[in-house]
């Protein structure tokens, strides 16, 4: 009897903690990874939610190749963008995001983004 009881006792505490997380809201992240073979400088992940429309940013000097960031974002959902020095117009990305979802950008040679919403 002495084993069901806690069997039970686990079982609980755990459906608890599911719960929890479930309801619990989480912000979402944004990935920066370097694969462009050279340090890149003046990183700025920016966040524009709400109305009126509120711009939220964050900064990093250097990112070494090879290298990841990893920026949290606010609650709310928004178009998240990353700007870098030295990036090229018809390299400049963007993506939506929303609560508990993030984006990945990756730099590439050149200074070529991609973005992967998850």
């Amino acid at each position: 009897m002495r084993g069901w009881g806690r069997l039970l006792a686990g079982v609980l505490a755990l459906s608890a903690l599911a719960w929890l997380l479930a309801a619990w809201p989480i912000a979402g992240d944004v990935r920066v990874v370097n694969r462009s073979g050279q340090a890149v400088r003046g990183l700025s992940v920016c966040l524009s939610a709400g109305f009126p429309e509120q711009r939220t940013c964050r900064g990093r000097e250097r990112l070494a190749t090879g290298q990841s960031w990893r920026v949290l974002i606010p609650k709310d959902d928004g178009g998240v963008t990353l700007s870098f020095s030295g990036q090229r117009p018809d390299h400049q990305t963007g993506a939506y995001v929303t609560r508990g979802l993030g984006a990945r950008f990756v730099i590439g040679a050149g200074g070529r983004v991609t973005v992967e919403v998850r």
